[in-house]
């Protein structure tokens, strides 16, 4: 019998003006903002809190037009939990050494580190690329 895993992190996928909001860490990777969903939080509140953290906005979720896309990030092995979102406010982020908000293009992380899992979210939002 297989077991089914619940996401172990959750991120947000913004899209503004046609670009991604995205994370190029001081490590040299690109990625949406995500991270580790923490003792008794939610995909859905993990996904914002890491996003405030990440890039210091505040967001509101979109999964009332379609649910989170979750699956495998076969970079660091953990299932996430993906959440269309909109920028309600922008700030600054409050985790430093994490990297930087920048806004790129689809195209841009479907050549990125993740790009497996980001072309694989992007279909599930049926983003243009």
């Amino acid at each position: 019998m297989s077991t089914v895993l619940p996401p172990f992190a959750a991120g947000v996928l913004i899209i503004e003006n046609g670009l991604i909001l995205a994370i190029e860490r001081d490590d040299g990777r690109l990625g949406l903002p995500c991270g580790k969903i923490e003792p008794g939080e939610t995909p859905a509140q993990a996904a914002v809190r890491e996003c405030r953290e990440e890039t210091g906005c505040e967001v509101r979720l979109l999964d009332y037009i379609r649910p989170p896309y979750v699956g495998l990030d076969v970079v660091d092995q953990n299932m996430v939990s993906l959440h269309r979102a909109r920028i309600l406010k922008r700030g600054r982020p409050t985790t430093p050494g994490e990297g930087s908000p920048v806004w790129v293009t689809s195209g841009r992380l479907l050549t990125a580190t993740y790009a497996d899992y980001n072309l694989a979210a992007f279909k599930h939002f049926e983003v243009r690329f």
